[in-house]
């Protein structure tokens, strides 16, 4: 199901967001990974989630792949995803999520989501993310990246 190119492409995506953790907002640090070519990495497309202020950054490949041109037409909040996701995706998304946030883990987040595009089809994807964590250990942004299947 998940390749090794997917889970390495998700944590570059990580590592570059450790370096950024703490100069920017996450549509800045959004904004430097396109300027470093990672969503050319992604054909579906990566994003991030402030865990604190729920700020969302999805990659231009991300909003080309549901049908949507751009930030006025799919904002950066957690409701854009909300919206186009299916909703027993997003029942088993929030669970997974809250699960993992209350045990403060550091393992790989996976789920496979179904999305409905801006003109209705539904596009099955595997989501992968991994926790940035500050120094108290508290999880603060949730970074991944977007894998079509087929």
């Amino acid at each position: 199901m998940m390749d090794s190119n997917q889970l390495n492409i998700t944590l570059k995506i990580s590592v570059l967001l450790e370096l950024t953790k703490g100069r920017q907002n996450v549509l800045d640090i959004g904004k430097e990974l396109i300027d470093l070519g990672t969503d050319e990495l992604v054909p579906a497309g990566f994003w991030i989630m402030d865990l604190e202020t729920e700020e969302m950054y999805y990659s231009p490949n991300f909003r080309q792949t549901l049908g949507y041109a751009n930030e006025a037409d799919f904002p950066s909040l957690t409701s854009s995803y909300e919206n186009a996701m299916l909703p027993d995706s997003l029942v088993r998304s929030k669970l997974i999520l809250a699960e993992m946030l209350n045990r403060k883990s550091t393992d790989l987040y996976k789920n496979l989501v179904r999305y409905a595009k801006k003109n209705g089809k539904e596009m099955d994807f595997l989501c992968l993310g991994k926790f940035i964590y500050d120094k108290s250990g508290n999880p603060i942004v949730l970074s991944g990246s977007h894998h079509l299947i087929k």
